[in-house]
């Protein structure tokens, strides 16, 4: 549940995690569990939080905060899926894996250099997340 209780910030339902673990956890995840289950479950709108640019002072980008709901959700539909697809992904994917950061990608790129492979990489990764319309999973 850590993954998705966040820091406790109120998400468009504006309720805490503390709260939603606090009143009645069961049915609190029972509900979302069988909406799953029957194909009726609707994620809810995400609550819009405008943060801070890292230098650059008066611009922001928009950080999205899913309700507790789409949190669990989201999460239940991980835990599901990654153990089927983790083991055939490529190793040289990287991006929103678990337990996989940019300085293992970096370390990746170092050992293939080192080994005498050459490499072209095309990639605009910059102000990535200020277009990216979704909140990816921890």
């Amino acid at each position: 549940m850590g993954a998705i209780a966040g820091k406790g910030v109120f998400g468009g339902d504006s309720y805490l995690f503390k709260l939603f673990a606090d009143d009645s956890l069961d049915a609190n995840l029972e509900r979302p569990h069988t909406e799953l289950k029957d194909g009726t479950y609707e994620p809810q709108p995400v609550l819009q939080h405008p943060i801070p640019k890292a230098g650059k002072p008066g611009e922001f980008r928009a950080l999205g905060i899913p309700t507790i709901d789409d949190r669990v959700c989201r999460q239940a539909i991980l835990n599901r899926l990654e153990p089927i697809f983790e083991p055939v992904f490529d190793d040289a994917n990287f991006g929103y894996r678990s337990g996989r950061s940019t300085k293992d990608a970096l370390k990746k790129i170092w050992r293939e250099l080192d080994a005498g492979n050459e490499w072209l990489v095309d990639a605009d990764l910059r102000d990535f997340l200020d277009r990216c319309s979704y909140y990816p999973p921890s």
